[in-house]
């Protein structure tokens, strides 16, 4: 199988969007290195507003920020039930 077509498959990717009045409100204000998502998962890009940013550490999430996480099946949707995603 092909590394797109493996990273792109449902079950491996989770696109969430930040929002004070969701279960994921907990995530605003925190820099990425203090976000506990479970090993195997990796916030790989986040749309804010009309820009994308690929981040860091440091990269602290705002309300409106869209999520885009892959990892394995298993850790995914675990972070589905959590944000009820």
């Amino acid at each position: 199988m092909q590394l797109k077509e493996a990273l792109f498959r449902n079950e491996r990717i989770m696109v969430v969007t930040l929002a004070r009045d969701q279960d994921n409100s907990t995530l605003i204000g925190l820099r990425i290195r203090e976000v506990s998502f479970p090993d195997g998962t990796l916030i790989a890009m986040i749309r804010r507003g009309d820009e994308m940013v690929i981040p860091t550490g440091d990269t602290e999430l705002i309300d409106g920020d869209r999520l885009t996480v892959i990892g394995r099946p298993e850790e995914i949707s675990a972070l589905r039930n959590r944000y009820g995603v």
